[in-house]
Formats: structure tokens, C-alpha cells, sequence
């Protein structure tokens, strides 16, 4: 059944036609508003073009390519459609999500595609009036007739734990039966992240749904918030906010032509930068104090650095899982550097003196 597509209206007051709008909901969706509203606006509510960026297609055609390869079929062709030097990288990357996607239990389901209703009813996929739907890379049942879902993750950041929560969550709802576990299989680091699914969490993401999607239904301005991601963003040019995100310094590209001549002069920039720094760092090993002065509180010279090692014997998952139980919002994205993994497991760290070269704030010439 096709509905009637309608923005919501002006006065904020929302009819069944405005929810059609927004639903059905999907990971991408939420996640996209929650980063910002304004660019949920312009992408799913006024449906203008968006420049994909070449790390989202290739992670479109890697996965294409490992549920090809799951399912017998002629995979590596698919991987064509990346550029020449992409393809070797990717090509590994399927090679890991075979390796362990195989090693997982009893595969039933591969890119395995929902939707349920408000009540939690399963519905088509395509079903207008569904409320949630998502694709879930690999369904795997469990030597106790459980189910556990895996999703495969070819960048390199770590993901958020609410995605595989969401989709345990919709999967109970839908078919009364367990999910005993979620994770990922991080294919640029080789790592597996699972995480056995409890009753609380599974209330935490219920509540963590309901409230983007109370949020959402809710708002009448879907006001800009400006940040790192509108660096990549399509719609800065339309942005209300634009002259602010260029105030921050937060770069901005408009067109093609924009674009081309941005990158000529990283190009040109580049090249005399490193010019420039391999004559000073010639200079300043030659200087008694290995460092010249730049004004009253800056300095340019050798510095060394501790460079801190994992072993070889760490258990990275481990500590990940550790890490990530002690989030006080486990929904929530973080970056996890080696320095909080040195800090809470320092027994799995070696450190080493590294030279280099940098600014250096304060000191005379007599420090060393």
C-alpha cells in the first residue's frame, strides 16, 4: 500500500501521514538524527541527493561480496567495482569475515532482512507502515536453540554497542525466542567484539529507542548541530549554520569545482611543507642544543617520545569487553586509544623512546 508522502506540518502537529515520514525506523535512521537533525531533515524528510564517500561504498561491496562467498557463489567479481588499489584490501577483509563467520555455529541467516510493527509483529521489509526494520549480516544459532547475531564491520573505528542491542532486541520481540549473544566482526583488525545479551540491556536499548523516537516525532525546528561530521556533510552549502561551522575552521566543500581546487593546493601546500621541514630538521641536528627558538614560549627542535607496544599474548578482545562494560551509556559511540588500554592494563604494555621532531611549548636553550 503506498501512502501519501508529507512533510510535517508547519504548526508541528503531526498526523499518521507525517510518522510515515519518518518510519519505518532503521539503525542509520536514528543514528542520523541523533548526530544531527537538520541533516536527517534534509536527507530522509525533503529526500535530497547525498554524496556517498568511497569508504561507504566499499564497505556496500564487501559486504555483497562475504555473503556471496557464504553462500557459494562467484564473490571476488563483485569486488571489481572497487578502484584497482582497494581490491586487494578488500579482498582480505572477506577472506576474515569467512574465516570467522564460519567458525560462529549453525549460519541461518546471511544479510537476513526484518521488520516488525509497533506491536512487535513481524511485517514485510517494504511495509510502509512498519515501525522498525533493519539487515542483519549474520544470523547464527546456538548449541542451545538460541540465536546469536553478528554484524560485520570493514572500517576501522569501533561500533556502537546499540546497533546489535536494537536488532536483539526487535528479533525477541518478533520471534519469542532468545538471543543468547551480539557482536562484531571487526574485518580491518582482524578482532571479534560479542557480547552476551542480558535482560537489563535489552531494557536500556528499549528505552535508548523510545527516547530518539519520542525525540524525533516530537521535533519542530530540527535544528543544526554543528561538529566534526559536517566536514563530510552534503548539505552544508543549505546548512543555516554554515557561516558558524566556518568560523570553527570546520573545512566546507560545495561543488566539484570547490573540490578539485582545494585538493590542487593540499597538493601544492604538501610538497613545499616537506621542503621546508626536511631543511630545518637538517639544521637543528647540527645545533649543540638540537632546537632553535621561535618566540618567548615556543620552541622547534628533536623530541622523544614514549612509544608504548601491546604484546603479542594480549587478548585485545578481552580488554575491549572489559572497557566497554564500564561505559556508564554502553549506547554511545568512543574512540578507545592505546593510552586507556595501557592505563587499565598496563601488564599488556611495553614503552619505548622514540625520536622525532615538533614544536615544543616553554623550556630555554640550555634544556635538553
Amino acid at each position: 500500500m503506498k501512502t501519501e508522502e508529507k512533510r510535517p506540518s508547519a504548526d508541528g502537529a503531526k498526523t499518521q501521514k507525517d510518522y510515515n515520514t519518518f518510519r519505518p525506523y532503521s539503525m542509520s535512521r536514528l543514528l542520523e538524527y541523533e548526530r544531527c537533525p537538520q541533516r536527517f531533515m534534509f536527507k530522509y524528510l525533503r529526500h535530497l541527493p547525498e554524496i556517498q564517500d568511497n569508504a561507504g561504498f566499499q564497505g556496500q561491496v564487501i559486504h555483497e561480496a562475504i555473503a556471496k562467498a557464504l553462500r557459494g557463489e562467484n564473490w571476488e567479481d563483485a569486488l571489481a567495482e572497487l578502484a584497482f588499489d582497494d581490491i586487494q584490501d578488500a579482498k582480505y577483509k572477506v577472506l576474515t569475515a569467512l574465516k570467522y563467520s564460519k567458525n560462529l555455529g549453525n549460519i541461518v541467516g546471511i544479510e537476513t532482512k526484518f521488520a516488525i510493527l509497533d506491536n512487535g509483529t513481524i511485517t514485510d521489509f517494504g511495509d510502509p507502515d512498519g515501525f522498525l526494520r533493519g539487515i542483519i549480516d549474520l544470523l547464527v544459532e546456538d548449541p542451545n536453540g538460541g540465536l546469536m547475531i553478528w554484524d560485520w564491520k570493514t572500517g576501522h573505528s569501533k561500533p556502537t554497542k546499540f546497533q546489535v542491542f536494537l536488532y536483539a532486541w526487535a528479533v525477541q520481540k518478533a520471534l519469542n525466542r532468545r538471543v543468547s549473544k551480539v557482536g562484531y566482526i571487526l574485518l580491518s583488525s582482524s578482532e571479534i567484539l560479542d557480547f552476551e545479551v542480558s535482560k537489563e540491556e535489552l531494557e536500556i536499548t528499549e528505552r535508548k529507542l523510545n527516547k530518539l523516537v519520542s525525540a524525533l516525532e516530537n521535533d519542530k525546528d530540527f535544528r543544526a548541530t554543528p561538529g566534526g561530521h559536517c566536514a563530510y556533510c552534503s548539505y552544508v552549502g543549505m546548512c543555516p549554520l554554515v557561516s558558524l561551522i566556518e568560523a570553527k575552521d570546520i573545512p566546507t566543500v560545495r561543488s566539484d569545482d570547490e573540490a578539485s581546487e582545494i585538493a590542487k593546493k593540499i597538493k601544492v601546500l604538501e610538497e613545499k611543507l616537506k621542503k621546508y621541514e626536511d631543511a630545518l630538521k637538517g639544521y637543528v641536528e647540527e645545533t649543540e642544543t638540537g632546537k632553535v627558538k621561535i618566540d618567548n614560549n615556543m620552541w622547534y627542535g628533536i623530541k622523544y617520545s614514549d612509544v608504548v607496544k601491546l604484546s603479542k599474548t594480549a587478548d585485545l578482545n578481552s580488554m575491549y569487553k572489559d572497557l566497554w562494560n564500564q561505559v556508564e551509556d554502553p549506547t554511545r559511540f568512543f574512540k578507545v586509544e592505546n593510552k586507556v588500554l595501557q592505563e587499565k592494563f598496563p601488564e599488556n604494555f611495553s614503552v619505548s623512546k622514540r625520536k622525532s621532531f615538533g614544536f615544543m611549548e616553554g623550556g630555554n636553550e640550555n634544556d635538553n
